[in-house]
């Protein structure tokens, strides 16, 4: 008996010993090419021409020059462009922006908090926000309209975060925005 179990063990061995030999002279005479590794983050880019919002909310009833103001934000146009693709509004995504503000009437500083959702037309309909806090200058509102007066003079400076959901739950990113242009990087994108 045992000198059975001793050679059923001795012909696995050599089993197990020429298949490994066979697997390394395969792998010799054709080898398997290394797959690049892809990098982890990629350009991401928006860029926007200010459209129509609204005024939800405003309040100048503490300090006298100190003006908290709540609004959706429209946009005429967008580009989104992520890695090598672009994207474009309204024709690729749908978009949102809510801005909690409060600046200064006499100065027209001030800071702004805004979350800003892409929505892209796919199935499934994936969003990708972006959370953003920026500092401004230059924002004078009309007192009687409440309108934005001398936009073109108003900047704002500032940097924001990116998340996903549905497709895009994976998807996280960072950057600076500059006067309504986003420029950073992008993980987890699943689109090519």
């Amino acid at each position: 008996m045992k000198r059975k179990t001793f050679l059923i063990s001795i012909v696995a061995l050599a089993t197990v010993l020429m298949a490994s030999s066979i697997l390394a002279i395969s792998q010799a005479w054709c080898p398997i090419k290394p797959i690049k590794p892809k990098p982890e983050f990629i350009g991401y880019d928006f860029r926007q021409v200010p459209g129509a919002g609204e005024i939800t909310y405003i309040d100048a009833s503490g300090a006298p020059e100190l003006i908290i103001m709540e609004s959706t934000e429209g946009i005429l146009e967008g580009t989104l462009t992520i890695g090598d693709q672009v994207y474009t509004y309204p024709e690729d995504f749908d978009y949102n922006g809510m801005l909690h503000t409060e600046f200064n009437a006499i100065t027209g500083e001030g800071f702004a908090r805004a979350e800003k959702t892409f929505i892209f037309n796919m199935r499934g309909k994936p969003i990708l926000k972006c959370w953003l806090v920026v500092c401004i200058t230059g924002l004078f509102i009309d007192p009687v309209t409440g309108e934005i007066v001398d936009l073109e003079n108003m900047h704002s400076e500032g940097d924001f975060k990116l998340t996903g959901t549905g497709r895009f739950a994976q998807v996280e990113g960072f950057g600076l925005e500059k006067d309504a242009h986003h420029f950073g990087f992008i993980k987890g994108w699943p689109l090519k």
